[in-house]
């Protein structure tokens, strides 16, 4: 049986970091700004907040 695009990204979610989940549930799911999640993660512009987000893809 193949899984659903929601069971492949629950399974992709339960791989990676506990970091990286909590950077994707909070732009994609709770649809957080970037500038919130700056403020909250300590980094200190856009650009260094943009690192994390590719990394996250990677």
């Amino acid at each position: 049986m193949e899984q659903t695009d929601e069971q492949k990204m629950e399974s992709y979610l339960q791989n990676i970091t506990t970091h990286c989940r909590w950077i994707i549930k909070s732009l994609f799911y709770l649809q957080l700004p970037i500038e919130t999640l700056m403020e909250t993660m300590g980094w200190k512009n856009k650009h260094t907040a943009n690192n994390q987000n590719t990394s996250v893809y990677k």
